[in-house]
């Protein structure tokens, strides 16, 4: 950026009271400025820019240090922060343009992060669109640093939900830029589709006004793309997207799960770890089982998905697949369609839980998440119905052949590896949520030993779980009839007004000599 106003070190110095000899100097002076603007004020930022104008600490970035370059950029986003967002874009419009238009991507983030991250108002917005859009786009596109292009997307986000500003956003040349944009590389590809998938999750009317301008006419090409990446990226932004209305959306109108599926289906099995085949296969599984909790599946296919994830736990597929499958087994189970599936075909359920028992590290974390998410998947009292929990009482059974349940998961909730603790904890406070698994619960010895001995895992996740499960089985124990008896009730009324943190005293033993 071209900065015709020279820098003045001897002011700097006397305003940071310590002498500047070198451009480490130069950048703790500069830090030391930004430091005083916090909290901030315009009085605070009026007495820096009175004696060092805001060309002159840009011309700063010209040294091409890093340390310098990170403390001016802190300290001009500082100076700025007060002014009202109108204000920086009329009085520093030229600045913001010219850094648009830099091939720096530091000079773009500067010029963005001023104040694409503040509050903007209708006005504001359609001033930022009809001014900087073209810009805007260009950042998207020509950038190496993701920063800039998540930087420049906000914008195009903050104007979706508005009639206004989104008809700008679909004006014929806009909407031609960003199909001229399709026909670039995969990253840019992959910005392009996050920018319109980003937009339309906003509301179903701005996704409806998106796909009748045909944005979304590129989605197959990418999906079905032979660029393993494009194909990955494409893939991953769809699974973060299916958890919102936009998902279900997609899978309405463009038949999304049956094209993922046939995909899916024509993977060789030999796939090298973290390759691009294997983890295309990994956010394939993934989208399929996301997609179960949106749209209702049919029988046949029903069947063949959790035929695929069973297939997926082989020994011949690497341990990233396997743990896909596993996740994918979870999201599926933690619906109260997809457990009564998953134990309908039983053989599966029986091959998942065999495959548990001799899992270790991250696959053994993602198989107690699953177990516990399984558990939880009555998300409402109008979910309990008995095929529910026929499925869920079936799983149990399985977890307990090995005749130690639930004394499995009370162990694995003092391990002290934090995952595996707040998973086992969230399968007991689940099961804690049934009739029949109360009655587990309190019949085991073991259990409630752990459960009212507070020393047995004082820690802090410990203690209010604990808490959490005994308030779960006291509200929900005599529903439909009884179990807990008067002075058990008593107990666990007395553990209640006890507190979550309480800690029973112990007696000092005296040592001193006799």
């Amino acid at each position: 950026m071209d900065n015709s106003e020279p820098f003045n070190i001897t002011i700097l110095s006397e305003m940071v009271d310590f002498p500047i000899t070198d451009l480490t100097s130069m950048a703790r002076a500069i830090r030391t400025l930004g430091e005083r603007l916090v909290p901030n004020s315009a009085a605070k930022s009026a007495k820096i820019t009175e004696k060092l104008s805001l060309p002159s600490i840009l011309s700063l970035l010209q040294y091409g240090n890093d340390d310098l370059s990170d403390a001016t950029s802190t300290l001009i986003q500082r100076l700025l922060e007060p002014l009202p967002v109108s204000v920086i874009l009329s009085q520093f419009k030229d600045w913001i343009n010219e850094g648009l238009t830099s091939e720096s991507d530091q000079l773009k983030a500067l010029a963005l992060s001023v104040w694409v991250n503040r509050e903007h108002d209708i006005n504001s917005l359609q001033l930022i669109l009809n001014t900087y859009g073209t810009q805007l786009l260009d950042c998207i596109a020509n950038t190496e640093s993701p920063k800039v292009a998540q930087l420049a997307i906000k914008p195009f986000v903050a104007s979706a939900n508005d009639e206004s500003t989104l008809s700008i956003i679909l004006s014929p040349p806009t909407i031609d830029s960003i199909h001229k944009l399709f026909s670039r590389g995969a990253i840019v590809k992959t910005r392009v589709l996050d920018l319109l998938i980003q937009m339309a999750s906003v509301s179903k009317s701005t996704y409806l006004k998106l796909k009748e301008s045909n944005l979304f006419s590129n989605i197959d090409s990418c999906i079905d793309s032979d660029d393993l990446l494009l194909k990955l990226n494409t893939l991953e932004i769809l699974v973060s997207a299916s958890g919102s209305h936009l998902g279900k959306s997609f899978l309405d109108d463009f038949n999304f799960q049956q094209k993922i599926w046939n995909n899916l289906e024509n993977h060789p099995t030999n796939m090298t770890p973290e390759s691009l085949e294997s983890l295309c296969y990994c956010a394939e599984l993934k989208f399929i089982a996301q997609s179960w909790k949106l749209y209702p599946v049919d029988n046949e296919l029903s069947t063949l998905i959790i035929k695929k994830l069973e297939y997926s736990l082989q020994d011949k597929f690497n341990n990233d697949i396997k743990e896909a499958a596993v996740y994918s087994y979870g999201i599926i189970g933690g619906t109260p369609a997809g457990m009564i599936a998953l134990n309908k075909q039983k053989t599966s359920l029986r091959k998942f839980v065999r495959f548990s028992r001799s899992t270790v590290d991250r696959l053994k974390v993602e198989c107690l998440r699953t177990f516990a998410l399984m558990m939880g998947s009555k998300k409402s009292p109008s979910d309990e119905s008995s095929e529910l929990i026929e499925s869920l009482i079936a799983l149990y059974n399985l977890l307990a052949e090995n005749g130690n349940m639930p004394g499995e998961f009370v162990k694995l909730a003092q391990n002290p590896i934090e995952p595996i603790k707040i998973a086992s904890y969230d399968f007991l406070f689940n099961l804690s949520s049934y009739h029949w698994g109360i009655k587990e619960l309190v019949d085991s010895s073991v259990f409630m030993k752990f459960l009212f001995n507070r020393s047995l895992d004082s820690t802090y996740l410990g203690m209010k779980m604990k808490y959490k499960i005994v308030g779960t089985i006291l509200a929900n124990h005599d529903k439909p009839s009884p179990i807990l008896d008067e002075k058990l009730i008593e107990q666990f009324k007395n553990y209640l007004s006890q507190g979550e943190f309480y800690s029973e005293s112990v007696p000092e033993v005296a040592t001193q000599n006799l």
